[in-house]
């Protein structure tokens, strides 16, 4: 029951990656490539038309980035039967996002003249949300959308590559920290003593290089006041001086 909810979470995690790689594709990244149709015109005096996404034949103009891509028709203005440009954007346009597969796709079809939020909601969410809504300080890329329903072939597939990513990473993580572990149980006492000596020392060491002297020097004499055991009447050594130091005194009197 563990290891499956621990599958579950992972997948659950690659997917939502997935989309975090998807959104960030078409918020940030420019378009690189771009396809129009030809501007020449037929005998009918309009150029000729050419395939959309799903076949349709129309004026479909393309741009593709890295892990972005949009494919919107347009219009074609005229007189006396003779093409004299472009006229704005038709639909229904596409825009996709993901990668290594577009993973996330957005389709934009004339309901009615209705607002967006009295659009009903399938329409809404098939949609997505514009870029121009997002605030100007994240700088990202106008005129495009941030698409809410799944490529489900690409979906799938980016899916299973992230999936494989996130536990590849793990193994390593959990492979780092036991060979961290392992290495700091065999160190050797002598050596982590000394480490631990090399560090100590270098904490102690002053900002011009010198070192600090942590305990106060003993002379012998403190030694023999310190270390003498009591006398036989059992009074300290310490409440009076020994009789060495007593004679030393005398004669330097």
């Amino acid at each position: 029951m563990r290891r499956c909810r621990r599958v579950l979470i992972l997948f659950i995690a690659a997917a939502m990656l997935n989309v975090l790689v998807a959104w960030g594709c078409i918020l940030w990244s420019p378009y690189t490539s771009h396809t129009a149709p030809s501007d020449e015109s037929l005998a009918d005096g309009y150029p000729a038309s050419i395939a959309g996404p799903y076949g349709q034949q129309g004026y479909w103009f393309a741009a593709t980035g890295f892990g972005a891509w949009q494919s919107v028709p347009s219009g074609a203005r005229g007189a006396e039967g003779q093409f004299i440009s472009w006229r704005g954007t038709h639909t229904p346009a596409y825009y996709r996002g993901g990668w290594p597969m577009w993973s996330l796709q957005s389709t934009v079809t004339f309901h009615d003249y209705r607002a967006r939020w009295d659009l009903p909601v399938t329409e809404i969410l098939r949609r997505g949300m514009q870029t121009s809504w997002l605030p100007a300080w994240l700088h990202v890329h106008q005129e495009r959308r941030l698409p809410l329903v799944p490529f489900w072939s690409g979906f799938a597939a980016n899916t299973l590559v992230y999936l494989l990513v996130i536990v590849a990473i793990r193994l390593l993580v959990i492979r780092v920290f036991k060979w961290t572990s392992g290495r700091a149980a065999t160190t050797p006492p002598a050596q982590s003593g000394r480490l631990m000596a090399a560090e100590a020392a270098r904490r102690s060491a002053r900002r011009d290089g010198s070192q600090r002297e942590p305990f106060h020097r003993v002379e012998p004499y403190q030694l023999s006041l310190w270390m003498r055991p009591p006398f036989q009447d059992g009074t300290p050594s310490l409440t009076r001086p020994p009789p060495d130091a007593l004679l030393r005194l005398q004669q330097a009197e």
